[in-house]
């Protein structure tokens, strides 16, 4: 098994990896309430805390005791900060981790090994962008994928031609952009829209509605106005509970 965490792998340290234990998924963030005079308490749930994950090192090299200390203080210093975490058997996911404790132990005439903890957020998801396209859009087309993702995903929508007006839904969020001409880009998790130019140019004037958002399995997202010319390109990628 073996982690790379900032684009580093393990193995470039000649590092053998194995998981020290974590809850399977991140633990949900609940808050309790109480009323004088009343049995019990209100339960209320507010998204999901970071989880832990923990990791033993270890070095076994062909030098001595100094040689296996250097590597493990060259480790030690990759194994800083923040950066992307992924896991070799949980392939084509990656965390937001950041390193919360790290400490060389178990030093042996032969082996040394180094404990690292990770928190990561709790949302993890697939380490490539997911992008479906409908080049030819008309009021009335339904744009349909499968999301392979457990969790709901946030997509980058971006809208290209020249309409008066166009509608999307995904069957419970919708939204209209007015005044399409050219390219505009609706980016559902940050909630900004915009020309996708750089410097960026804000263009949410242009809408109104809710964000669309989209589920595990089979997903559809309606489109409806007054379109002259219209291609439809959607951006996510797949999420996982951590």
């Amino acid at each position: 098994m073996k982690i790379t965490f900032k684009d580093v792998s393990s193995s470039d340290y000649n590092l053998h990896v194995k998981s020290a234990g974590s809850v399977m998924n991140a633990e949900k963030r609940v808050e309790e309430g109480y009323a004088i005079g009343r049995d019990g308490a209100y339960t209320f749930e507010d998204g999901y805390n970071n989880k832990i994950l923990s990791f033993v090192l270890a070095y076994k090299g062909t030098g001595g005791l100094t040689e296996r200390e250097t590597a493990l203080r060259m480790a030690a210093n990759w194994l800083r900060g923040s950066g992307k975490l992924l896991i070799g058997y949980k392939d084509g996911i990656e965390y937001e981790a950041t390193v919360i404790s790290e400490v060389a132990d178990q030093l042996s005439a032969w082996m040394n090994k180094l404990s690292v903890s990770f928190s990561v957020k709790p949302i993890a998801q697939g380490n490539a962008d997911i992008v479906v396209t409908d080049a030819s859009v008309v009021s009335g087309d339904g744009i349909d994928f499968t999301c392979a993702g457990l969790y709901e995903s946030r997509p980058v929508i971006k809208l290209s031609g020249t309409a008066a007006s166009v509608t999307l839904t995904d069957g419970t969020n919708s939204f209209t952009y007015t005044g399409l001409s050219g390219d505009v880009y609706i980016d559902c998790d940050n909630m900004v829209v915009h020309d996708g130019a750089s410097p960026k140019v804000n263009k949410i004037s242009g809408f109104s509605g809710d964000f669309p958002v989209i589920e595990n399995g089979s997903n559809t997202f309606a489109v409806t106005g007054t379109i002259t010319n219209l291609a439809v390109t959607i951006t996510y990628r797949d999420k996982y509970l951590a």
